[in-house]
């Protein structure tokens, strides 16, 4: 799906279907808009595959326009930012050492985190937990389910990052590290005192620490310096 409606009639298009199952021709364009032009901007969203004229001569949503007004804003018709859904992986080796990810892209370049990675659409949980360990991580450890974690990053007043995570922890007996990434470049430390994490991840391995078997539910506001 790499055509993005930018045009504001194409997007009053997307706007009214969206509040409708079906519009003829005469409901979905706007009065004093000659037909021509109207047409125009009709026919450029039903090339990108987002509506279809029906048998009837009236215009629907296709599952793929179904799948891009999904994450638009009714206001205005743009994408609308969502929380990231991903899942956080709190790890130690046969030494008792943690695995951290050195960020190698903004924000929060060059700070150390636990190892983590976006939900998939259409994935399920466990597809992703498993997918992770595997791909990420070269891992093959058992993971136990840890709870949830909800992270705000702000820079000054600036909200960066909102993230939703899915905590898991495990033992990995092998001492070898994951191969790097674009992304991370992975190292085991013995402790996190006196490292440069990111903004959150000090908190997050302070509390599953302290839970013991409970399961957690996090919810941290931190600052980027």
């Amino acid at each position: 799906m790499n055509f993005v409606i930018d045009h504001h009639i194409q997007k009053d298009i997307l706007r009214r279907l969206m509040q409708a199952k079906t519009l003829r021709f005469s409901e979905l364009k706007p009065n004093g808009l000659e037909s021509n032009s109207f047409m125009y901007h009709l026919r450029q969203v039903m090339s990108a595959g987002y509506v279809l004229q029906s048998h009837d001569k009236s215009y629907t949503l296709t599952p793929l326009g179904l799948t891009y007004v999904d994450g638009l804003s009714l206001e205005n018709a743009l994408p609308r930012k969502q929380p990231k859904l991903i899942a956080i992986f709190f790890l130690k080796n046969s030494k008792g050492q943690y695995l951290l990810a050195r960020r190698l892209m903004q924000p929060t370049i060059d700070t150390l985190m636990l190892p983590s990675g976006k939900q998939h659409f259409g994935e399920s949980t466990l597809e992703h937990a498993k997918r992770e360990t595997a791909e990420l991580l070269g891992l093959t450890t058992n993971l136990s389910y840890r709870g949830m974690a909800e992270v705000r990053l702000t820079h000054g007043d600036v909200l960066v990052t909102h993230l939703v995570a899915r905590l898991y922890s495990g033992e990995h007996d092998d001492d070898a590290t994951p191969k790097d990434t674009e992304k991370f470049q992975f190292e085991w430390h013995d402790t996190t005192d006196s490292l440069n994490l990111t903004p959150g991840t000090g908190e997050i391995i302070a509390a599953l620490e302290a839970a013991g078997n409970a399961e957690l539910n996090l919810s941290l506001d931190v600052q980027n310096e």
